[in-house]
């Protein structure tokens, strides 16, 4: 092969490469430009720029964060909304998970107990603050809308009565545009006890028989099953002994 069209091939090749990477990062930096929420799961709803400003509970306060390489991000002041509140309005008292997705479906799962303040907040010394942590989804930052590569709406979380926090990086979330909600039901088994001593008699005698049975069946299959393998393993042995020797 000539120098030249070697020189032609990999110039080729390199531009290829060079093509199918800004491609591929082009289509995993997705930007939305649209305000709005939509819920799914056991909820279901969708919520455009109007509905989540003026209809939904929000709430402004400030909060930073810590990324896990130590370094902090101080707080700012958040506007969004209130995510106790607005799971509460679909909710009720029942128990749930909540999973927050961005855009690209990464997600950060959270319990009820977190959602309702269950998350330690500290400040630039790392004390723990006596302080209940609300995790909102912001859509304002120091009172500018949250740019496109990070919101419209992101994970935020902030001190309650206006007390500035830190709270832990994993947990800020940018680009969230669904959430998914999972009620958790217990349940629960009840058990019926009547007046009449006979029908109690009776139960506590089903009990013990089935027990027997049980048991008495287990033996069977023990006492039946013993032989069987003691044979074949005889067999085996055997079939060992005569291959050695021819």
């Amino acid at each position: 092969m000539k120098t030249g069209s070697f020189v032609k091939q990999s110039v080729f090749f390199v531009l290829l490469g060079f093509v199918f990477i800004s491609a591929n990062v082009l289509s995993n930096s997705a930007v939305i430009t649209a305000l709005q929420l939509t819920v799914e799961g056991d909820f279901v709803g969708s919520y455009d720029e109007t509905q989540i400003k003026n209809e939904l509970p929000t709430v402004t306060g400030w909060g930073g964060y810590q990324r896990t390489t130590g370094t902090i991000v101080p707080a700012s002041k958040w506007k969004g909304i209130h995510l106790p509140l607005f799971l509460s309005s679909l909710i009720g008292d029942d128990d749930f998970n909540v999973s927050a997705i961005a855009i690209d479906d990464y997600s950060i799962f959270m319990t009820r107990d977190e959602i309702y303040g269950g998350i330690r907040a500290f400040n630039d010394e790392n004390n723990t603050l006596a302080t209940t942590v609300i995790p909102i989804l912001a859509y304002e930052e120091n009172d500018v809308p949250i740019s496109n590569d990070e919101g419209p709406l992101r994970l935020a979380f902030i001190g309650d009565n206006n007390e500035s926090i830190l709270t832990m990086s994993p947990r800020w979330v940018k680009q969230i545009v669904t959430l998914h909600i999972t009620t958790i039901v217990e349940e629960t088994s009840s058990i019926t006890i009547t007046s009449t001593s006979t029908t109690t008699e009776t139960h506590t005698s089903d009990s013990t028989t089935t027990s027997e049975e049980e048991n008495s069946t287990t033996n069977s299959d023990v006492s039946f099953n013993l032989p069987i393998l003691i044979l074949v393993t005889t067999i085996i042995i055997i079939k060992g002994f005569r291959n050695r020797k021819y």
